[in-house]
């Protein structure tokens, strides 16, 4: 089975992955702020990171930072899950550090797929 961190610091959008994520059978943890993400990470050693880009605590940057300089975690892939647009991300020099992107609002069907096809090319 596989295991995703869901890192998204609002309730209504963890609650909502979650459901949709178990009911295609995943094994979802979630974490809401970027340091509760980094520790999760290292107890769940997960196969997926879905990643909320505006967090409380950290930025974007030094929390895949964090997230790479850890040996459970330096080759996960991290799916971003945000409202912010692609030119955002290459500006925040983000693009390389990420396997995918899924753009708030999204559609459940895309939000699998991009799992999916992350998880397949790990294989």
């Amino acid at each position: 089975m596989t295991k995703i961190l869901l890192i998204e610091d609002e309730p209504q959008h963890t609650m909502l992955a979650k459901i949709r994520l178990k009911a295609e059978g995943f094994e979802v943890e979630s974490a809401s702020t970027g340091v509760e993400g980094v520790a999760e990470a290292g107890k769940t050693a997960p196969d997926v990171i879905l990643l909320d880009l505006v967090l409380p605590d950290m930025a974007p940057e030094e929390l895949i930072a964090s997230l790479r300089s850890a040996a459970y975690t330096e080759r996960t892939p991290i799916i971003l899950f945000t409202a912010l647009d692609a030119y955002e991300l290459q500006r925040k020099r983000l693009d390389r550090e990420i396997s995918g992107l899924v753009q708030k609002p999204y559609e459940p069907g895309e939000l699998i797929r991009e799992i999916k096809r992350v998880v397949k090319m790990q294989d």
